[in-house]
């Protein structure tokens, strides 16, 4: 992906995907209203309605499993795998780390869950994420490095460090993968990022166990607390949709490619 459909790809993710898309459909409908009343009012409410709705924890829940529903991975669920591939996701700048950066919190997930599969089943780790932005930052995967190192007291074998999206995590961690043998891996990374990403794996030729963190609690009915906006039900329906319209504009790239069916 060069740089400027990546970043067509931001911009289109920032109209299509909430909160963004609703603000833009709330604006428009406040711009309309004094030519076309009827159509600016119902633009606006609908943003506004759909923003409260996607705050309220039971259709954030519902959205998450929509785009994933992967099981646990067993104690025993490893099998035949010869790695663990540990997806980055986002980093933040860290005051508290001397000024610099350190992994977000759903890398920060990811790469907890991950070392404690490698370490029970002994199995080596490739941690997969380049620089997003521009600048002369440490790749994401060189900052999961650090915290492996200095807070875990672990190491990978391997750094993917060139991708900016799921597609180049696999494309670009595949051939590290092959070099070495590796054929079967665990891949660790969001239940609902698993599908996406466990079909770019597939289909770069590497087997996946998939191993999800985040997953959504079993639903044990419904309480006065599914009725209450919160700003992380908000992100989480947020991050799902981001996921689902993922898989759709995946399955037409994935179906074009030379000799899939």
């Amino acid at each position: 992906m060069n740089d400027s459909i990546f970043v067509l790809h931001a911009v289109a993710q920032t109209v299509l995907v909430p909160p963004g898309s609703l603000f833009i459909l709330i604006a428009s409908g406040l711009l309309l209203t004094p030519r076309r009343p009827a159509l600016g009012r119902g633009l606006a409410w609908g943003g506004a309605l759909s923003l409260l709705l996607l705050s309220l924890p039971w259709a954030a829940h519902a959205l998450t499993r929509a785009a994933g529903d992967f099981a646990p991975i067993s104690a025993s669920g490893t099998g035949d795998a010869q790695a663990v591939v540990i997806l980055a996701s986002e980093d933040r700048k860290a005051r508290e780390y001397a000024g610099g950066y350190t992994v977000g919190d759903r890398t920060l997930g990811r790469l907890r869950y991950g070392a404690r599969i490698a370490k029970q089943a002994g199995l080596p780790m490739l941690l997969s994420g380049g620089r997003v932005g521009k600048g002369d930052y440490l790749s994401l995967a060189d900052l999961m490095q650090s915290v492996l190192s200095e807070d875990f007291g672990m190491s990978a074998r391997w750094l993917e460090t060139r991708s900016r999206n799921t597609r180049e995590n696999a494309r670009f961690s595949a051939p590290i993968l092959r070099a070495a043998g590796v054929t079967t891996v665990v891949l660790v990374t969001d239940d609902s990022h698993m599908r996406r990403a466990s079909r770019e794996f597939t289909s770069a030729g590497i087997r996946v166990l998939p191993a999800p963190v985040s997953i959504p609690p079993l639903n044990d009915g419904f309480g006065w607390v599914d009725l209450a906006p919160s700003a992380q039900s908000l992100r989480s329906s947020s991050m799902a949709i981001y996921e689902l319209l993922g898989q759709v504009e995946q399955w037409f790239a994935l179906r074009d490619q030379p000799g899939r069916p």
